[in-house]
């Protein structure tokens, strides 16, 4: 993800496990901050992908995107060799949930990829 992004941001890792997102980014244009969320594409099914997110992780894009931050998701397709961004996931429309469930007194909520991606671009998996 970094090699993607690298012309567009310079980022930090967060790494923290209690940290909402994955990335802090500024945008190397303006200088801008941004949060940015790394999901790896899941695939139960042939042909269907999804994505979950921690209540934790949909409840702060939720604020991110109403507040003054762009909030970004990337989605990682490493079968494909693609790496999908979509800004402000949620209120755009990007994201459809469709399912809660609970594990270990944690909610999880899945989402389908439902819009084009913001940024889209190919990459050779090493």
């Amino acid at each position: 993800l970094e090699k993607v992004l690298q012309a567009r941001y310079e980022m930090t890792y967060v790494g923290d496990t209690k940290a909402p997102f994955d990335y802090i980014a500024r945008k190397r244009d303006t200088q801008e901050t941004v949060f940015i969320e790394l999901k790896t594409l899941r695939r139960p099914e042939k042909g269907r992908h999804y994505i979950v997110y921690t209540e934790n992780e949909k409840a702060f894009a939720e604020r991110a995107e109403s507040g003054k931050h762009e909030y970004w998701l990337y989605v990682v397709d490493l079968a494909e060799g693609e790496v999908r961004g979509y800004k402000n996931p949620l209120t755009s429309g990007k994201l459809k949930f469709f399912k809660e469930y609970t594990r270990n007194g944690r909610k999880f909520y899945v989402c389908d990829e439902s819009g084009k991606p913001d940024h889209n671009e190919r990459f050779s998996p090493s």
